[in-house]
């Protein structure tokens, strides 16, 4: 897969109001979090990436994280249905801006709920995570829409101990998928070769191919080791504001 263009969307100065599973001894720092943000995009435009960063939404302290708003293609996206009422119309405000770039191909349409957070695309074949956030209508609907379009699916379950799919893995080419233990079987089971992480850096499982180069998270030396093995271009980056919103590498954006 080769990415030219990338959205983002800037952390809303109620950041710190965001959703998390976590108890936090401090909250997000919104500076900070601006700083990580800017080094998330000038590592996408070192990697040949044209991003376009729009304007913050304090309504939706969550919104940076644009990955959960809609699942992309080669030649289109489809729009998602947050699985978390608090964050229900993010999607509307994306659908407008993607709708001058690329085709709607659908919506996920309630009962169904669908986070792009819970979807991890390779090659040809998108994984679909099943979890407290993406329920089995939601799931089905997207396998439905993805299928239509020539590309192959699996669903595979989410514990409830992890939010979504992304949270837990990330795609690392070759059929290799880095992942938490929770995750290697179903990823086995769907053709994939699982690279278990350590479980004291389940963090860093969740990474960014692009065009080449690994985007991960700073701090993590054995799971990028465990890279190295794959491959040689690694780019390490400060994401501690947006971990403790149970944020990852692959949720500041949206690419194609």
């Amino acid at each position: 897969m080769h990415y030219e263009h990338a959205l983002m969307k800037k952390p809303a100065y109620s950041l710190a109001q965001g959703i998390t599973t976590q108890s936090l001894d401090q909250p997000p720092v919104y500076e900070k979090a601006m700083q990580q943000h800017r080094g998330y995009e000038t590592a996408l435009k070192a990697c040949g990436v044209t991003p376009v960063v729009l304007w913050e939404t304090p309504e939706y302290p969550d919104s940076c994280f644009v990955e959960d708003t809609a699942v992309l293609t080669d030649t289109g996206a489809i729009i998602s249905s947050p699985g978390h009422s608090h964050r229900r119309g993010e999607e509307k405000q994306l659908e407008r801006l993607l709708k001058i770039e690329m085709h709607i191909w659908g919506k996920i349409r309630g009962p169904g709920t669908l986070d792009g957070g819970d979807v991890v695309r390779t090659e040809e074949q998108y994984c679909i995570g099943l979890s407290q956030r993406t329920n089995e209508e939601g799931a089905l609907q997207l396998r439905n829409i993805l299928e239509k379009l020539g590309y192959r699916t699996a669903l595979i379950p989410v514990p409830q101990n992890v939010l979504h799919l992304t949270t837990g893995s990330g795609y690392l080419g070759e059929r290799t998928m880095l992942c938490i233990p929770e995750f290697a079987e179903g990823f086995r089971r769907a053709g994939f070769k699982p690279m278990v992480v350590d479980e004291d850096e389940r963090y860093a499982a969740n990474v960014l191919l692009v065009n080449g180069t690994v985007l991960m998270p700073k701090g993590f030396p054995k799971t990028r080791q465990k890279i190295e093995s794959l491959h040689e271009r690694i780019k390490e980056l400060e994401m501690s504001e947006f971990e403790k919103l149970d944020g990852g590498i692959t949720c500041l954006s949206l690419r194609w």
